[in-house]
């Protein structure tokens, strides 16, 4: 059974926050604010933990402070409340303004939101977007944070099934940063992380190790009971599966007694679990069937669903052997029609094993017999392709063996001509002397030849390159100047529109003002004008130039907010002293998403973020309408704007969508944008 990576928190006591809310290096703040942190297991909520984060936020305590505590409320409440959650990252993503460490934080936590509602893809985006910003900083609470990030990513290729790319990471990345933490509690959930691996292979003696190693290490860190919980319930199982049940008790009457302490606490659905798991390898099945309901009923979220397969499994084997075979193909139906569930042949093999066994008691041998031809022909093409992988292997053997025959009897030969060669040593010797002559001179004349073909194809590689290039830049050139006409005929319709049009429309209203009898016709040239304004605006948003960025997006999104749509705007530490030209664009950017999602997504919500990271601008727009396929998607002119004016920031543009959930597209511009010479 594979565990899912999910966050925990350690909180701070109001005293620690006294002395470092006095203290001036934020580093420090941060070190003792963030020790004990980990993403490993979630912790035992209480209200004493939330009355304190609660009361930091209406404090006079400082903003790092406070974004810190609404970074930790996000990630208590993750699993329990997403509006919540939300709300708790907006307030932090506010406070944190242009503080590396704190952005880096809030996007972790935006990573793992997305981690667990099952969107990996989007997750990993932003896991990333937070290494770009800690690795800045090198102290314990980054090393903590960043060895928690590559544990998440690890858990997310085990769920692809890639368990050699999860071992890999939590290796070479996770354990190592955690060591530079010297963080036991995090090395300590890593270790447990292994032997779980080692157990999805089948390797339980090793397994049993790796939770012993573990269970060391977490009992010397503070503030671990929710990890001690969890590695109980996984040695539990590991024990009842090499048939130590002895063991298996111990661990499981130690799980207990902690989670008697935290009875809301997540790993309560663990619990029963194992606690059924034991029941049910001590055949004490009516006990087994309680446990397995009670690990279901607790087992909420989305992402629980092949954590509750893993229960039902059990619980269909519970129910054949109290020989309830109705209930027992009850459960196996709702498992066949889950497609997600069905998407893999192990759970295919399953649930074909289950059907041949119960339609069998049931008297029904035509289905019995179906469903074990179903089971044999695809238990035939596993086997079948384990076939070719061993026979694979054992051809590589086999080359390997007649390459080192074949070497053995070169060796052999060689001697047999060194003997010959003594033999006539000195017959040879000024034949062999020549002949060395000749080879060194032609093995210089080879050289020179090979050098000069070299360098002709260096030229000719770097020539070719320049020709690519100078296609590139012309190509930029030409979009360039496109973009540029485009917002010189967009200010010149503008000011005719305004100046012109506009001015004459004004006249006559003003004229129309002064007779009787006109209000009508009045108010709707007044309309009229305001909308030719707006207009104007939209051509040329004359604010960008005498305000500011953020005032001209805000407006901007106003634009597009109606009774069916609401627009949400987070802008951080833009510095508004970069180039119009520059601004321009970015508005220009988010213009055209604002309208595609308004035109095409029929979303109900927008969230545009804008922020600043030295040199480099990352802009955000995500909405929850109805998303497309992105291979299947034909782009067209607007989406072609968008990409010619990244370009010509020198940007990057990345596009996620999914179909019934939502789009999001992210994009990184620099503020020196290309010159085209």
């Amino acid at each position: 059974m594979k565990i899912k990576k999910i966050p925990i928190i350690r909180y701070i006591s109001d005293f620690f926050l006294k002395k470092l809310v006095n203290n001036s290096f934020f580093a420090l703040i941060l070190l003792f604010y963030f020790l004990g942190n980990s993403y490993a297991q979630s912790p035992f909520l209480n209200e004493k933990s939330l009355d304190n984060l609660n009361s930091i936020l209406k404090s006079n305590k400082s903003d790092s402070i406070k974004a810190l505590a609404n970074f930790d409320l996000a990630r208590l409440y993750i699993a329990k409340d997403t509006a919540l959650t939300q709300k708790y990252l907006k307030q932090g993503f506010t406070l944190s303004r242009n503080n590396n460490f704190l952005l880096g934080s809030y996007y972790t936590r935006v990573g793992y939101l997305y981690h667990h509602k099952g969107e990996y893809a989007k997750s990993k985006v932003y896991y990333k977007r937070a290494i770009s910003y800690l690795e800045t900083n090198k102290n314990i609470a980054t090393y903590k944070i960043l060895s928690d990030i590559w544990s998440n990513l690890a858990v997310i290729e085990q769920i692809r099934n890639d368990d050699e790319k999860y071992t890999e990471l939590i290796l070479n990345n996770a354990i190592p940063l955690a060591k530079k933490a010297k963080d036991n509690g995090r090395l300590g959930s890593l270790n447990m992380s292994l032997g779980v691996g080692f157990m999805n292979l089948n390797q339980n003696d090793k397994a049993a190790n790796y939770f012993i190693e573990a269970e060391k290490l977490i009992s010397m860190a503070d503030n671990s009971a929710h990890r001690l919980a969890a590695l109980y319930n996984k040695m539990v199982e590991n024990y009842l599966i090499l048939g130590k049940s002895y063991y298996a008790e111990k661990y499981l009457e130690k799980s207990r007694q902690l989670l008697n302490q935290h009875p809301s606490a997540e790993q309560q659905a663990t619990y029963f679990f194992s606690e059924g798991f034991f029941y049910y390898k001590t055949h004490q099945f009516k006990e087994a069937l309680f446990s397995f309901d009670k690990g279901i009923e607790l087992s909420k979220g989305a992402n629980k669903k092949f954590f509750i397969f893993e229960i039902q499994n059990y619980r269909i084997k519970t129910l054949i052997n109290l020989k309830e075979f109705e209930k027992a193909l009850n459960e196996v139906d709702s498992i066949y029609y889950d497609l997600d569930l069905m998407s893999t042949d192990a759970n295919k093999l399953s649930v074909y094993k289950f059907y041949t066994e119960i339609y069998k008691h049931l008297g029904d041998f035509s289905l019995s017999l179906e469903y074990l031809e179903k089971y044999n022909q695809l238990s035939h093409k596993i086997n079948e392709q384990n076939t070719k992988f061993k026979i694979n292997q054992l051809e590589a053997l086999y080359n390997d063996e007649a390459k080192q025959n074949e070497i053995l009897t070169l060796k052999n030969k060689q001697q047999t001509q060194d003997l010959e060669l003594n033999s006539i040593k000195k017959i040879t010797f000024i034949a062999v002397i020549g002949l060395l002559t000749f080879l060194f001179i032609s093995g210089i004349l080879y050289f020179y030849y090979r050098s000069n073909k070299k360098l002709i194809f260096e030229r000719e590689k770097t020539h070719l390159s320049e020709i690519k290039k100078v296609k590139i830049e012309q190509n930029l050139s030409v979009a360039n100047a496109v973009i540029e006409g485009q917002e010189n005929e967009r200010r010149r319709v503008a000011k005719e529109l305004h100046d012109g049009i506009g001015g004459r429309i004004a006249a006559i209203s003003y004229k129309v003002s002064s007779t009787e009898n006109n209000f009508e016709l009045k108010t709707e040239l007044d309309k009229t004008l305001n909308e030719l304004r707006q207009i104007s605006r939209n051509l040329m948003p004359e604010s960008l130039l005498k305000t500011s960025l953020k005032t001209s997006l805000k407006d901007l999104c106003n634009m597009y907010v109606h009774e069916n749509q609401n627009v949400f705007l987070q802008v951080l530490d833009v510095n508004e002293d970069i180039e119009n030209s520059i601004k321009l664009n970015i508005y220009r950017i988010i213009q055209e998403l604002l309208s595609n999602a308004t035109k095409y997504a029929k979303a109900k919500e927008v969230i545009v973020q804008v922020s600043q990271n030295e040199d480099i601008i990352y802009i955000t727009v995500e909405d929850n309408g109805i998303g497309f396929e992105i291979e299947k998607q034909h782009f067209g002119l607007g989406l072609t704007n968008i990409k010619n004016r990244v370009a010509y920031l020198n940007g990057n543009l990345e596009i996620d969508s999914v179909p019934n959930q939502g789009t999001s597209i992210n994009i990184q511009v620099s503020i020196h944008k290309n010159i085209i010479s």
